[in-house]
């Protein structure tokens, strides 16, 4: 009994002593546990559901892309045209078909002369609140002959609105002032007395392009007036108070 116990004892005591050192080194006389590191790597992807297209996410370069390219559109789009500017180059169109002696384009910018027109004598200039109130009568003579020259069927009936049109045309331009970078001359003809109102028109600066004979008489003009330019004071004025 008594040597049962003592042999227990000696092993109990072998198993808390240190470690043997052999040389320079510690060797332990058990080796601990190791615990496995879990590798990631090693499981697998757990699949996505299969979604119906409409409610799939978009991928993230495409809505990276989308914000690229939609910043860049914003910054770059430019702003309508004025209501007088559009009116004007309806005009402009009219008379350059004119002196080609092409009837076909007339109409379709007749009735953007005449919206455009419309729409400018509702908006009272800056530098001149109640000029399209004071010039009514001029004003309403552009509108009427805009609706004549989109109902024009012939070249003729088209170069007489045309000069109905373009002597209020020129007066209210002149008082108002071209939009801002248009160049504008007023030309008379020189066979005006057979022309109507005098065979005024308005055009872009250049050689004279003759809207009321055509290639007949392409270039004739007996005078020619630049009409001044007010483009700083071409911002449109707050609708005055009642």
């Amino acid at each position: 009994m008594f040597r049962v116990s003592t042999l227990a004892l000696g092993l109990l005591v072998a198993g808390c002593a240190p470690p043997v050192a052999l040389g320079d080194e510690a060797v332990p006389l058990h080796e601990p546990e190791r615990s496995e590191a879990l590798s990631l790597g090693a499981l697998a992807p757990v699949p996505q559901p299969d979604l119906p297209a409409p409610l799939r996410p978009p991928a993230p370069s495409a809505m990276h892309s989308a914000a690229m390219h939609s910043a860049p559109a914003a910054a770059h789009s430019h702003a309508a045209p004025a209501p007088l500017a559009e009116a004007l180059a309806a005009y402009l169109a009219i008379g350059d078909a004119l002196a080609s002696d092409d009837l076909a384009p007339v109409a379709e910018h007749a009735d953007a002369f005449r919206r455009g027109w419309e729409r400018a004598v509702a908006t009272p200039p800056a530098h001149a609140p109640h000029l399209w109130h004071r010039r009514a009568e001029a004003a309403e003579r552009v509108r009427q002959s805009a609706g004549r020259l989109a109902a024009a069927t012939t070249l003729e009936d088209a170069r007489t609105a045309f000069g109905d049109a373009s002597v209020p045309l020129a007066e209210l331009i002149d008082a108002h002032g071209p939009p801002d970078g248009l160049r504008l001359v007023r030309h008379v003809c020189g066979m005006q007395p057979d022309l109507p109102e005098g065979g005024v028109w308005l055009q872009r600066e250049g050689p004279p392009r003759n809207p009321y004979f055509g290639s007949r008489m392409l270039a004739c003009a007996v005078e020619a007036e630049t009409l001044p330019s007010r483009a700083a004071d071409l911002h449109p004025a707050a609708p005055p108070h009642e």
